[in-house]
């Protein structure tokens, strides 16, 4: 929430699983670094509010998941 400058007065909502989830998002850049050379320099939250930045610059104010919202519950 640091990048998009908001304070959470409410816990996030954790929602179960479906079965087309990804269980994870976290990637192991090891085999990009062994077999390409290429190795990310960029620091993660440094990364993260570069694109909320770029977000803001050019505009881009929704984004879209596959995931239901509570509305359509």
């Amino acid at each position: 929430m640091k990048a998009l400058g908001i304070t959470l007065h409410e816990p996030v909502e954790v929602r179960p699983r479906f079965d087309d989830d990804v269980q994870t998002i976290l990637l192991d850049p090891s085999r990009t670094h062994a077999e390409l050379g290429w190795k990310a320099t960029t620091p993660l939250e440094e990364g993260i509010a570069a694109s909320v930045d770029y977000y803001h610059t050019h505009g881009i104010s929704e984004l879209f998941t596959h995931l239901k919202s509570a509305k359509a519950s």
